[in-house]
């Protein structure tokens, strides 16, 4: 997992930062979830949810780096492919570009790319619940 660029200053942060940090997180997430309609409210709270949770895998280090175990339980956690797609994910936003979700409403469902930049098994259930509702 990527380190962050901002050196370390050996201080721990106060304690209960991280779980502050994850509710923000949730809170942003259930945002998202009220404003599925309105498509700009919705990207923006999904990337603060995004970038809320990975702040608090960093605040998880300042708060508990220092514990006996913690190194190996974060790292654990870090191998978890959830994880690392949130990192991923927050990676992007942060140094690349924002999420754009398409909303595909003749199929009342979103997609993040474009259904021709989808991988091969998403296009052939697209096509498939395409041809099923022309019939």
């Amino acid at each position: 997992m990527a380190k962050s660029r901002h050196e370390d200053t050996g201080e721990s942060a106060p304690q209960g930062t991280a779980r502050r940090t994850l509710s923000k997180a949730h809170f942003f997430l259930a945002q998202a979830d009220r404003s599925e309609r309105d498509i700009e409210a919705y990207e923006c709270y999904v990337e603060a949810a995004i970038l809320f949770g990975a702040a608090a895998l960093e605040h998880l280090r300042k708060e508990f780096g220092r514990k006996r175990g913690f190194a190996t339980w974060i790292e654990l956690r870090e191998q978890n492919p959830l994880i690392k797609g949130l990192m991923e994910r927050r990676n992007t936003i942060s140094h690349e570009r924002t999420t754009s979700i398409i909303p595909s409403l003749r199929d009342a469902f979103y997609m993040e790319n474009p259904i021709d930049e989808a991988p091969a098994e998403t296009r052939a259930a697209h096509g498939s619940c395409a041809s099923n509702r022309r019939r």
